[in-house]
């Protein structure tokens, strides 16, 4: 097991014991560090909102804002009159 020392606020100590249950610096430390590396549910990933266009399939033709064919073959800019 590691040794380290750190500097931590009594008032900010006090609120993390009280939030986690626990008494004394070292258990309330300790807790703390066990539930900030504890993994967390996966997050949902939303659907399309009400009236958003459905994602382009790949089938369809490129877009003015799709990644060029090849790397490096960019349309050229509109000229400036």
């Amino acid at each position: 097991m590691a040794r380290i020392e750190m500097d931590v606020d009594d008032e900010l100590l006090g609120r993390a014991a009280l939030a986690l249950g626990t008494h004394g610096a070292p258990e309330t430390v300790l807790a703390a560090l066990r539930a900030a590396a504890r993994p967390g549910p996966r997050p949902e990933v939303p659907g399309p909102l009400p009236g958003e266009r459905p994602a382009r399939s790949p089938h369809d033709p490129p877009g003015p804002l799709d990644p060029p064919a090849r790397p490096g073959d960019f349309p050229r800019p509109p000229e400036i009159r």
